[in-house]
Parts: structure tokens; C-alpha cells; sequence
């Protein structure tokens, strides 16, 4: 008696895991865009180049500007995006002292129905956030 052996060739198996390749690759490819930055992400990169610009006016004693532009913020040779659908009220441009000092005052931007504010206070560098 001759015993047969029922199973998938490698030709078979070859095109089946290639189809599934073809359909994960297609996934991947056309799922939605993650680069659309929240606010949450906005103000951690803020913190940190806020105070790497503080630390580099303290260091070489010069002054840093923090440029508030209607579409994004400049800071030295960094370039942030704001959060998706938000701009700025009004472009502004604060100075950091080579002391560290930064004059008080606020940076209001709307983003859809939410207006967020900057502010700056007591003059020593200390800031919050805050959703009004």
C-alpha cells in the first residue's frame, strides 16, 4: 500500500505568505498619519528647549530669543512646530538675559475651540501653561 502525503507545496506556501506580506506592508502603508503633534508633546519639547536656551545664555553670557511665529517657535537654531490647527494671537519675541531673567508676560494661541497661554512669570525664568 502506497501512502500519499496531502499537503501544501513550497510554490503554495510561497504565495500564500506572500500575499500576507502584501496585506501587512498595505496596513502599514496606509494607516493614519501619527506625526500630527498634541499638545501634551508641545510642551515637553518646549521645557526642554526652553531651559537648553537658559543654560546656553547663562553659559556664554548672551542673550536668547525665544521667537514666537505665527506658525511655529524659534529658538536659536531649534524649530518647533506648534500643535496641529493651532497659531499664535499675536507673533511676539522674548528675550532670556544672560542672567537667566525673563521679562513676565504671556504668548496666547487658539487651537479649534481651546486657547492656551504661555505665561511667564516673576521674571526668573519660570513658566506654566495654562487652558483658558
Amino acid at each position: 500500500m502506497k501512502l500519499k502525503f496531502k499537503s501544501f507545496t513550497l510554490i503554495e506556501s510561497v504565495i500564500v505568505l506572500s500575499l500576507v506580506a502584501l496585506l501587512l506592508g498595505l496596513g502599514l502603508a496606509l494607516r493614519p498619519r501619527q506625526n500630527q503633534q498634541s499638545f501634551a508633546d508641545f510642551q515637553q519639547q518646549f521645557a526642554a528647549n526652553f531651559q537648553r536656551a537658559r543654560l546656553l545664555a547663562q553659559a556664554k553670557e548672551v542673550e536668547s530669543i525665544l521667537d514666537f511665529q505665527s506658525d511655529q517657535l524659534v529658538i536659536g537654531q531649534e524649530v518647533l512646530s506648534y500643535p496641529v490647527k493651532s497659531k499664535v494671537d499675536q507673533t511676539a519675541k522674548v528675550v532670556i538675559k544672560p542672567s537667566g531673567y525673563v521679562a513676565p508676560g504671556h504668548i496666547s494661541w487658539h487651537q479649534d475651540q481651546v486657547t492656551w497661554r504661555l505665561i511667564f512669570q516673576f521674571g526668573g525664568g519660570t513658566y506654566r501653561f495654562e487652558k483658558v
